[in-house]
């Protein structure tokens, strides 16, 4: 898992690094959608994108997170309780 996180049992990196092709086609195929429609990329289209992706991630992490803290609740309770 990550250095800053405080369970070594947590998500693991290379389960970030496997979403990450999942991530990138999602916004290759919003962008693709985007220049068919003709959509002119302003400010707020940029924005919105920008959003997107961490929209994207957290949808990734909401989905990742019960696994984790099944894996770390009986360390991070204790740490917290004391």
């Amino acid at each position: 898992s990550a250095p800053w996180t405080s369970c070594l049992s947590g998500s693991p990196t290379w389960l970030y690094i496997l979403y990450l092709p999942f991530l990138l086609r999602s916004k290759i195929v919003e962008y693709q959608i985007i220049r068919k429609f003709g959509i002119d990329w302003g400010p707020a289209l940029l924005f919105e994108y920008g959003i997107g992706v961490l929209e994207h991630l957290d949808w990734f992490t909401d989905g990742a997170f019960p696994v984790q803290a099944y894996m770390c609740e009986p360390g991070i309770t204790a740490a917290w309780v004391a």
